[in-house]
């Protein structure tokens, strides 16, 4: 790991870095973990905060522009706003399976999508993780990554479709 990257980096990118991680790792955790205890929603409400520092620190990260001073990636930025505000929509009105499922598309969506283009070579999180900079690293990583968050995203159905008793 080479911190050299990130304690060289613009603040917003810093700030945007942790709190993107500790989502990521929150969000994992979470997954798992027993759903509507008060330690959940606890965590849950550290997770949208969080994940709001991540979309508003996104807004000053700047390096390939593309309209004015935003790139193809600031897209996600739009869809992360809407996956918050209808995740806390669904839970409010008490709709636990909508809620699940946008926080799903949320964690994948606005956090793993974004998580495996940083892992390309040349930016600051594939410096940060693999000093050489390599590609293969990424690749595993983010294969795994899609792996994984493709099984989570749908076991349901998945189980459902390899059920010898459909």
């Amino acid at each position: 790991m080479n911190t050299e990257i990130l304690a060289t980096a613009p603040l917003p990118v810093i700030i945007h870095i942790i709190a993107a991680l500790y989502c990521i790792g929150l969000g994992g955790y979470m997954l798992y973990a027993k759903k509507g205890s008060r330690a959940h929603k606890i965590m849950g409400w550290s997770w949208v905060s969080s994940m709001s520092i991540v979309i508003f620190s996104a807004f000053f990260i700047h390096g390939f522009e593309w309209i004015g001073p935003f790139s193809p990636i600031h897209l996600i930025i739009s869809f992360a706003i809407m996956g918050l505000w209808t995740g806390i929509r669904d839970i409010r009105a008490k709709k636990v399976q909508a809620h699940r499922e946008a926080m799903l598309s949320m964690y994948w969506g606005a956090l793993g999508v974004p998580f495996m283009l940083a892992l390309l070579p040349g930016r600051r999180l594939n410096m940060l993780l693999f000093e050489d900079g390599t590609l293969f690293p990424s690749v595993l990583l983010a294969l795994l990554l899609v792996i994984v968050g493709a099984y989570l995203r749908w076991e349901k159905q998945l189980k459902h479709f390899l059920s010898p008793h459909r």
